[in-house]
């Protein structure tokens, strides 16, 4: 049983939940600025008097804009938390991290809830009274505390981010690059107030830094959050978190594989509630190999174990069953499902069970024609490890036979050429027979496999996905022929003739999803 995958503790759990807390609330403070606050900031886009009565005509989206910020500190704070109870980063950095937060959080949220609560009832009396004076000083005072004295401190704090993580070794030379500019910009804003004023850079240069400082930390939240998962979810040889490589060259395959090959992207796609895929399949042409069980073994993720066959359950079933999509998509969408993608898609797939018992099918690996198919399954589904091949087909011949095809190219997809054609109905020998009585007993175990199931080690859970197929044994037509395949060779070895079978439509949805906590004593708990 592979466990390749460590699971991080609590701990590190909570710490990956503070820096995605951190990201997605600096990013909405970021967008606030822009779209609630700019109008009223000094040195922006508007003139004193402008600004002044922006904050006393606009109270609510005045304090609207704020709230974000208010957040941001407190998210420093829980990351700084997080850090310290992360084992495997350095403590001395942590420390300082906390000192310059606590120190930052004191000194900036008096003066900005002042600004917030105070600044537009102070607004509203001057606009009144037709003179702005008194809240250009209130906000002189609250300014230098909030822009100036404050940042500082947390473009502090966040060097100490930068040597917190680097010390542990989660890191990479971009990190480094992207934390001297984004860090020395911030702190070129902040202190520009401070500086004397002959030598005091304009307020709109300093708003611009700051705006290109912010960006700059979003992109170091990504990049560190997406250090961090890669932690508890290194690569693996198969299964979900197998390398994923786009088969095109230059600029765009590089960012495609970039996407595809995204941590941080895939724990945004655990989030998204999933929903009822649709696909009118056709030509589902299925190639079986009946192996040594050993083989298999490696492949079965933590939580699940192989469906053995035989006297002496030596054997295991590998299955490659490949098809045509018919428009593949949700099935909210209804007729306009008409204009989605209708990509090959082959399933490299192995029968497991759970600790309590639940059969179902493990992809080893899926692979699709399409690339927007090929990401979605990757970042969403929890138990398709996808790839993507550089052309693929089923393809029917005059004679009746079908000949299936599936280039990896550069990519990191399986290939596989058979050319398959009808025969009649097999007699089984040799280890097939000892594992099934006839044909028929084997397809019905084969077929209705209506079950995904995979494991995800770094959350101890298993995911079960059901699957209505409802494929009629009677529709199965034998086939027989020639398979090639180099990954099929690295996986099962040159092995005996496959057992090889079409069905002509299947009518695919997926219908719901559970997880189940991994449990040693009782087989799993049901968490949704």
């Amino acid at each position: 049983m592979s466990e390749a995958v460590s699971s991080p503790n609590r701990s590190e759990k909570f710490l990956e939940g503070a820096l995605f807390f951190a990201l997605v609330i600096h990013f909405v403070a970021t967008v606030s600025m822009g779209l609630l606050l700019l109008p009223a900031m000094p040195g922006a886009i508007n003139s004193d008097v402008d600004r002044v009565r922006y904050i006393a005509e606009h109270p609510v989206l005045w304090h609207l804009g704020w709230l974000p910020w208010h957040l941001c500190a407190l998210s420093d704070l829980v990351l700084a938390v997080s850090m310290f109870r992360t084992r495997w980063i350095p403590k001395i950095p942590v420390i300082a991290t906390f000192v310059f937060t606590l120190l930052a959080v004191t000194v900036e949220q008096p003066a900005e809830l002042r600004w917030n609560l105070e600044g537009a009832s102070i607004a509203q009396v001057c606009i009144k009274a037709n003179d702005i004076a008194p809240y250009l000083d209130f906000e002189s005072e609250v300014y230098i505390l909030v822009a100036a004295v404050a940042a500082v401190l947390y473009a502090a704090m966040a060097i100490c981010w930068t040597w917190a993580f680097a010390a542990a070794g989660t890191w990479n030379r971009l990190l480094t690059w992207v934390s001297i500019f984004t860090w020395s910009t911030l702190t070129f804003a902040a202190a520009g107030p401070l500086l004397p004023e002959p030598y005091r850079p304009p307020a709109l240069v300093s708003g611009i830094a700051n705006a290109v400082g912010f960006n700059g930390m979003a992109l170091w939240f990504i990049l560190v959050l997406e250090a961090v998962l890669r932690r508890s979810r290194s690569d693996e040889y198969w299964g979900r978190m197998a390398n994923w490589r786009h088969p095109r060259a230059g600029l765009i395959g590089s960012a495609l594989t970039a996407i595809g090959n995204s941590r941080v992207l895939r724990y945004l796609g655990e989030i998204v509630p999933a929903v009822r895929m649709v696909s009118d399949i056709e030509d589902v042409i299925y190639i079986n190999y009946l192996v040594d069980a050993k083989l298999l073994e490696p492949l079965v993720p933590l939580g699940l174990e192989l469906q053995r066959l035989g006297p002496e359950q030596s054997h295991a079933l590998f299955t490659v069953l490949t098809y045509r999509h018919g428009n593949f998509g949700p099935q909210i969408f209804g007729s306009l499902r008409k204009f989605f993608p209708s990509p090959v898609q082959s399933n490299w797939r192995i029968h497991v069970r759970d600790r309590a018992g639940v059969e179902g099918i493990f992809f080893v690996a899926t692979v699709v024609t399409s690339s927007l198919v090929s990401l979605g399954g990757r970042i969403f589904a929890d138990g398709v490890p996808m790839h993507i091949a550089e052309a693929g087909s089923v393809t029917a011949g005059s004679d009746g036979g079908f000949t299936v095809t599936l280039v990896a190219g550069t990519g990191s997809s399986p290939d596989i050429v058979a050319k398959l054609s009808p025969c009649s109905k097999p007699v089984l020998i040799g280890a097939w027979k000892e594992c099934f009585r006839d044909f028929d007993s084997f397809l019905a175990y084969c077929v209705p496999q209506d079950r995904a199931i995979s494991g995800q080690p770094w959350y101890q859970q298993i995911t079960k996905q059901e699957i209505n197929l409802g494929i009629p044994l009677s529709s199965c037509e034998p086939l027989e022929g020639i398979v090639q395949s180099r990954t099929i060779d690295q996986l099962i070895g040159r092995g005996p003739q496959p057992v090889c079978f079409r069905v002509p439509r299947v009518s695919f949805s997926l219908e719901k999803i559970d997880r189940y906590k991994i449990d040693n004593k009782d087989g799993g708990s049901e968490l949704s």
